[in-house]
């Protein structure tokens, strides 16, 4: 018997922003504590409707399709690559590769390529071994250039670059976000500094000999997509209306911007790796819904780097949809506020002489350390739950240093505190032990569980003198036989070491950490 109308209009009537205000009230919440307070400073509340919706964005793509890509710095190993299913290779240098050489194994109908750098003479041997091929210039996808962010001689070596272009519909042009992004930059600075050198970049190519068109035409950009699901979809989205917005203010026209999006490495951890996987693929569909042109999935198994975006193009079909996120009311509102806030920045940059004198004086740097210190704050508190570090973190795990310093990772203090814990508990021969006095109440009791299997402890049930750490609430009655005594209070209180809610997590496992290593005479595991 075939279905009639579902006629769900009946059972779902249309409510509009007041009647969920009221049903919110009459069910006890408070719309003010519900909203989340974004670190780039804006209110994301727990509803939107149609009545919030911004004026009518234009459509992002003409397509949701997008290039896997793999990242293969030295040039080797794109054989593989091909294998794996990846249909777009990151060859790193130009200098050193042969062009005859390398091409002769790559289907170029069907692989895009991209190096970090290019001179006019490496162009013009690609283009002849193209040709050579068989293959017209006109059909390979190719993107390459310095980072022209980095001063006048990459500039100058774009320019000279985009010339020897002429006749392909190769992209030249490079802005690269990512330094800004790993140095740890918010959504909202990175969005004004791409703009901010997006506008910085039309004004120079216009002095070199290019129209505004001619530049944007061959303008790419890398960028990273962080954690944060939808404000990641967001950025994106906000990127492509924000150079669109300058595009038209320059004059230039029918230059949609080529974005490379890469998965963020700022909250992978080497305490839980198997995370930093399942962190990549939400990653990876942000970078998807959000529009990017090519993708590359930062783990270090190529395959499931390759893999991950099959079955988010074949099984998730993510692909079917130009802009999958259109319409939804909290993404376009996100996106505006995004982008109105990216702009407002700017246009504080431009008073002060621009983003190149900003980025010479250090300011860049200053506003980016200030957005780092948020971070690691929140991270060192617990307000940013890092899982698998300082939330729901797998005690076994002993971390180990890592010597990357170039990307900020907010997780780098508790590897440091892990790799002294695991030092201390090859000296006792097991893990040290910490046992909960029964006196704690049930919220300090969850608090110090948290604080306490951060740092590498075990929390044990066992007698409490047979642990290394006491937590007891407010100051022992008489002396401790734990050589560490820690109280924990519903606020600070003057105890060398406290938990609380909202204490510095960081902070009190180092000191925690110190103290029993001089206790148990081993002073290198500070």
């Amino acid at each position: 018997m075939p279905l009639g109308p579902l006629a769900l209009r009946d059972h779902f009537p249309p409510a509009d922003a007041a009647a969920w205000t009221r049903k919110i009230h009459e069910d006890g919440y408070d719309l003010a504590r519900l909203s989340w307070h974004s670190p780039d400073g804006f209110i994301a509340r727990p509803f939107y409707t149609d009545q919030d919706l911004p004026q009518a964005l234009s459509p992002l793509r003409a397509s949701g399709d997008w290039r896997i890509r793999v990242s293969l710095p030295g040039g080797d190993g794109h054989e593989a690559a091909l294998k794996a299913g990846a249909n777009a290779l990151g060859l790193g240098d130009h200098r050193g590769h042969r062009p005859e050489l390398l091409l002769g194994s790559i289907p170029l109908d069907r692989v895009a390529l991209h190096w970090d750098s290019g001179d006019a003479a490496f162009l013009q041997r690609l283009s002849c071994a193209m040709r050579g091929m068989g293959f017209s210039p006109a059909v390979p996808e190719i993107t390459m250039g310095p980072d022209v962010a980095t001063g006048s001689d990459s500039i100058s070596e774009a320019a000279e670059l985009t010339a020897a272009a002429e006749g392909t519909a190769w992209r030249t042009i490079r802005v690269d976000l990512r330094p800004y992004h790993n140095a740890g930059a918010s959504i909202v600075q990175e969005l004004c500094f791409a703009a901010g050198m997006t506008a910085m970049l039309l004004e120079r190519f216009a002095r070199l000999g290019l129209t505004a068109t001619q530049a944007a035409q061959r303008l790419h950009m890398d960028v990273c997509v962080g954690t944060s699901y939808l404000p990641a979809v967001a950025k994106l989205r906000a990127l492509r209306h924000l150079t669109g917005l300058l595009y038209d203010a320059y004059g230039a026209c029918n230059a949609p911007l080529y974005i490379h999006a890469e998965t963020s490495r700022r909250h992978h951890s080497s305490l839980d790796p198997a995370t930093s996987i399942v962190r990549a693929s939400g990653q990876a569909m942000s970078a998807i819904i959000g529009g990017c042109d090519a993708l590359t999935v930062a783990v270090e198994d190529m395959t499931l780097a390759c893999h991950m975006q099959r079955v988010l193009r074949h099984e998730a079909q993510l692909d079917a949809v130009a802009d999958p996120a259109a319409g939804s009311y909290y993404i376009e509102t996100l996106t505006d506020a995004l982008g109105q806030k990216a702009w407002a920045m700017l246009q504080d940059l431009e008073r002060e002489g621009g983003f190149e004198r900003a980025r010479h004086s250090g300011h860049i740097s200053s506003m980016i350390q200030e957005s780092r210190n948020r971070v690691a704050e929140a991270a060192a508190t617990g307000e940013m739950a890092l899982v698998g570090v300082n939330a729901y973190p797998a005690p076994s795990a002993p971390g180990k240093r890592v010597s990357d310093v170039s990307t900020f990772r907010a997780a780098q203090p508790f590897e440091s505190i892990r790799s002294s814990s695991a030092r201390l508990a090859a000296h006792l021969g097991r893990c040290p032990a910490a046992h909960i006095s029964d006196r704690v109440p049930e919220v300090l009791r969850a608090v110090s569980i948290r604080v306490l299997t951060a740092g590498g402890f075990e929390v044990s049930h066992a007698h409490p003198e047979d642990a290394d750490v006491l937590v007891v609430t407010g100051s022992p009655a008489a002396p401790s036989a734990q050589p560490v005594v820690v109280t924990a209070t519903p606020v600070p209180d003057d105890a060398p070491l406290n938990i609380y809610p909202g204490c510095n997590m960081a902070t009190l496992l180092v000191q925690l950490v110190a103290r029993l290593s001089d206790h148990y005479g081993l002073q290198d595991a500070r």
